[in-house]
C-alpha cells in the first residue's frame, strides 16, 4: 500500500520501522495497547497466538501493555528481535498524531527481562520505583518546558499510584502528564501507602538554611525489606539528627552536579555518612541538560565500584557487601 493511501498513524508506523533492523517486530504503543501492523502482524500473531485482524485495510494484532512481560519472552525465544516505540507525549495534550520514538531494540540472547523495553529510571531527576505488588511510586516528575531549552528529557507520561515531590520547582513538580489518580506526598511527615512506608524529612536546597532556593524534602521509602532514600535537591550535608531520622540506607539517589545542589565532593561525604550500599547519582550534566552543573564523572571518579546500566531492578539479595555506584541512562530524551 502506498504511503499516500495510509492514515497518519500507519505512516508513522512505517517511519519508525525504517529506523530498526528490518527483521525486528515493532511494538507500537497506542494508549493501553502494543499494536503491530503490516508484515509484523501475521508474524507476531502466529508466535504469540494473537487474533489477526485489519485496520484501514492493514493487517494488525495487539495486546494490552501490561502483558508485555509475558509476551516479549515468547518472541525472544523464537529468535525474533523486538523494538519498542513509546508515546513521547500525553495524548491529551498532543496536537495531531501522538509523537512516538524507538526507545529500545531487544535482541534474543541478550535480554530476558521485559523491563528492557520499559525503562523506569531517569538519571536527571525523575525516578519511578515499582514494587512487587505493582504499586508505582514516582519521584520528582519534571517539566521539560520549565526552563526553556535547558532540559531535553521527555516528561513521564505513564501511570503512577503515588508521587513524591521534594519541592515545587518545575523540574521537580510536574503532575500534568502523570496518568491515573496518584496520591501526592509533598510535605514532611510519615505516611503509609498500602504496605509501603514513606517518610518525608525537610532539608535545605542551599547552604544557607533555604534562604536562596527554599526547602527540599528527603523521602525515605521502606518496602520489601529495603530502604530507599531519595535526596531530592539537597543543598548541604545532612545533620546528625537528619541522618538518625533517615536511618539505615540500602539505596540512595543523590544529586552530584553542584551549583543548585551539593557537588560531587559533598555527595561523597553524604553517601558515606548514610552508609548506603547502592548509590545512584542524579542531577548531573548530560547532552540533554544544559544546566551549569558538573558531569557524573566528577562523582564516579571518587568511587571504586562503578557500574553503568540502562535499567536496573533490586531485590533484597542483590544489595552488595561494599558500596557500589550505579549510573543509569536516561529513559527518554528529546531529539
Amino acid at each position: 500500500m502506498e504511503d499516500a493511501q495510509l492514515t497518519p498513524m500507519m505512516r508513522q508506523y512505517r517511519e519508525l520501522k525504517a529506523q530498526i533492523p528490518p527483521d525486528a517486530i515493532l511494538f507500537f504503543r497506542s494508549g493501553d495497547f502494543y499494536e503491530m501492523f503490516f508484515d509484523d502482524a501475521p508474524r507476531a500473531s502466529a508466535i504469540l497466538g494473537l487474533v489477526l485482524t485489519r485496520r484501514a485495510g492493514v493487517p494488525m494484532c495487539g495486546f494490552p501493555y501490561h502483558a508485555l512481560e509475558s509476551q516479549l519472552p515468547k518472541l525472544l525465544a523464537a529468535n525474533v528481535k523486538v523494538a519498542g516505540a513509546e508515546q513521547m507525549e500525553d495524548p491529551r495534550f498532543a496536537t495531531g498524531i501522538v509523537k512516538r520514538e524507538i526507545i529500545r531494540v531487544v535482541t534474543p540472547g541478550t535480554v530476558t527481562d521485559a523491563s528492557a523495553l520499559r525503562p523506569e529510571v531517569n538519571n536527571f531527576l525523575c525516578s519511578l520505583v515499582t514494587a512487587k505488588n505493582g504499586a508505582k511510586i514516582l519521584f520528582d516528575p519534571y517539566d521539560p518546558e520549565g526552563y526553556g531549552d535547558s532540559l531535553k528529557y521527555v516528561p513521564y507520561c505513564g501511570e503512577a499510584d503515588a508521587v513524591c515531590v521534594s519541592h515545587s520547582h518545575p523540574d521537580h513538580r510536574c503532575l500534568k502528564f502523570v496518568q491515573g489518580n496518584p496520591t501526592v506526598f509533598d510535605k514532611p511527615g510519615s505516611y503509609t501507602f498500602g504496605d509501603i512506608k514513606i517518610k518525608g524529612i525537610e532539608t535545605d536546597h542551599d547552604e544557607n538554611g533555604g534562604a536562596q532556593r527554599g526547602k527540599s524534602i528527603v523521602f525515605v521509602r521502606e518496602i520489601e525489606g529495603m530502604t530507599l532514600v531519595h535526596l531530592g535537591d539537597l543543598g548541604r550535608k545532612l545533620t546528625a539528627a537528619e541522618l538518625k531520622e533517615i536511618g539505615r540506607t540500602d539505596i540512595v539517589l543523590v544529586p552530584v552536579g553542584g551549583y543548585f545542589t551539593i557537588d560531587a565532593a559533598t555527595a561523597e561525604e553524604v553517601v558515606a555518612d548514610l552508609g548506603a550500599k547502592v548509590i545512584i547519582p542524579m542531577h548531573f550534566s548530560t547532552p540533554w541538560c544544559s544546566f551549569p552543573i558538573g558531569p557524573v564523572e566528577d562523582f564516579t571518579n571518587r568511587i571504586l565500584n562503578v557500574v553503568r546500566l540502562g535499567v536496573t531492578r533490586f531485590e533484597p539479595t542483590d544489595i552488595p557487601a561494599s558500596p557500589s555506584v550505579l549510573v543509569l541512562e536516561p529513559s527518554h530524551v528529546l531529539k
